[in-house]
């Protein structure tokens, strides 16, 4: 079964396949999570998010893995 996106997954941390953080989950709404952008972050990690005005988002599709703790999206930062 594909991993979905509930309100239960507000507050989790968000990376990359290879490890790279990007932020913290900070609303779920409809399929779509929107991301509280971690200070450290690359450029280069956060161009795997999708761009809503100033936002930052992902989709279900794009989901890896989701834990009890973190939010593993279908990227690589290479």
């Amino acid at each position: 079964m594909e991993p979905t996106l509930t309100e239960s997954e507000e507050g989790k941390d968000v990376a990359t396949r290879d490890g790279e953080t990007l932020g913290t989950v900070e609303k779920v709404d409809q399929g779509v999570a929107y991301v509280a952008v971690a200070d450290d972050a690359s450029d280069e990690a956060l161009s795997v998010l999708n761009v809503e005005g100033e936002k930052y988002t992902f989709q279900e599709s794009q989901l890896e893995d989701v834990t009890d703790e973190q939010i593993v999206l279908d990227a690589d930062v290479t």
